[in-house]
């Protein structure tokens, strides 16, 4: 019968579900499927989905970021927690170049600089930190007295490294920060990130909203939300931040909460309790017969992007 919306656009849709990323990949470049939606791609898997015949790629874009965050509570040197030490170190990255040569072009430089990105919750002219400027970086660390090879504790996630980190300590090096690299093993990474943090800086993934709001996000940055209360592993403290954010949430209108929510952007924008390096883009592979997911810039399936019951294949 029908449905609340009307009677389905298809006939029928069967969904496959993968127990592992080979086996999806394989089953797409046999012809297997029409739609398919693929969690933050490596540069080499995205540049055989482009050369499927018959498919195209469709950005998916999510409000998560790939970030390093701080130990604001116990670092190893206090200069740490002067957030001009936090505001060098971004402003030391080369990110388009580590987007581009070094990760292949999956992610993108964030627009911006913020826990959640939606337009309307932040204001427009926030610091992107971008393009990367080496002299301001070596001139906020003047300013704070940093000693020239200094090192820092970095602790990264997953343990194997990435490709992109040895060549973010190496422009952090050239501006005078050193550091040392430790391994966030799997069997403990709750403990040493979240519980009992023994880093100065950590690499992971995940901060920011899927789909790109300001909701949730006290969980992460509240101080009230420090483990085991919540996700605030950075131990940021703003009391600021959260009057501002609290006064949003009580608000019923997108107009009487904006100014409450672009305040908040402000102040994490500044203090830069962790640092959102890239933006995760998601990729669809879309039969090129298939109309229905070009209407959407999320098709990620739990933010309501799959829609299958609007999809037509054409002849």
């Amino acid at each position: 019968g029908d449905g609340f919306a009307g009677r389905p656009a298809a006939d029928k849709v069967s969904v496959v579900i993968y127990t592992e990323d080979n086996a999806q990949l394989v089953s797409t470049e046999a012809g297997d499927v029409d739609f398919q939606y693929f969690r933050r791609p490596s540069g080499d898997k995205l540049a055989r989905l482009k050369g499927l015949a018959g498919m195209h790629t469709q950005e998916s874009l999510v409000g998560l970021n790939i970030f390093y965050s701080f130990n604001l509570e116990s670092p190893s040197n206090e200069l740490i927690k002067d957030k001009r030490f936090r505001q060098a170190m971004v402003w030391a990255l080369d990110r388009q170049l580590l987007v581009d040569d070094v990760l292949g072009g999956v992610f993108k430089v964030p627009d911006i600089v913020n826990q959640w990105i939606a337009p309307w919750a932040n204001p427009t002219d926030l610091e992107r930190y971008h393009p990367q400027n080496v002299d301001k970086a070596k001139q906020l660390l003047d300013e704070i007295g940093w000693v020239a090879g200094t090192k820092i504790n970095i602790w990264h996630y997953p343990p194997k490294l990435e490709d992109d980190i040895p060549v973010i300590v190496g422009m952090w090096e050239d501006v005078g920060i050193g550091s040392t690299l430790t391994p966030l093993p799997d069997e403990t990474f709750t403990a040493d990130f979240y519980d009992k943090p023994k880093y100065d800086v950590a690499f992971a993934y995940g901060f920011g909203t899927l789909d790109g709001s300001p909701w949730g996000s006290d969980t992460f940055l509240g101080s009230k939300s420090i483990p085991p209360n919540g996700f605030n592993s950075m131990r940021f403290k703003n009391t600021e931040w959260d009057t501002e954010f609290a006064a949003a949430l009580v608000e019923s209108t997108q107009d009487a909460q904006a100014p409450h929510l672009h305040r908040a952007a402000q102040i994490f924008n500044e203090e830069l309790p962790y640092m959102p390096i890239y933006q995760r883009v998601d990729y669809s592979l879309v039969s090129d017969k298939l109309q229905g997911p070009e209407k959407y810039t999320i098709t990620h399936p739990e933010i309501g992007g799959v829609k299958f019951y609007e999809w037509t294949i054409g002849g």
